[in-house]
């Protein structure tokens, strides 16, 4: 059942357990880290704003689209992927074969599987 609490956030209750559904509530992360879960911090991002994104020659199969979107394909393993906003690297990483990018406007949705850069 979703009650309003005096601080404005939602939370969830079940089963005697207390879940908000705010990702940044410290007492989420406090219990999330007790519970061996670890931070949502540690998670690696897959949809990123950029204002280039740039794939080796050869690595990539596409741009192949797909509705709105423009979809590449890695051809092989350790194909890589550089990724910049406001001038900044947001990503440089490698991924394994048959891996999918989806480019919408200037988000780039990014497949599981980042390797670091090779």
């Amino acid at each position: 059942m979703v009650r309003p609490t005096g601080h404005g956030i939602s939370v969830l209750r079940s089963l005697n357990s207390t879940r908000c559904e705010n990702p940044f509530c410290r007492a989420c992360i406090v219990q999330a880290r007790f519970e061996g879960r670890g931070s949502m911090a540690a998670e690696k991002l897959r949809v990123l704003a950029f204002d280039t994104v740039q794939l080796d020659d050869g690595d990539w199969d596409g741009p192949h689209p797909q509705g709105e979107f423009l979809t590449y394909t890695s051809k092989h393993a350790a194909a890589s992927i550089k990724v910049t906003k406001l001038g900044k690297t947001v990503l440089d990483a490698d991924f394994g074969a048959k891996k999918t990018v989806l480019i919408d406007d200037d988000v780039i949705h990014i497949p599981e599987g980042i390797g670091g850069e090779i």
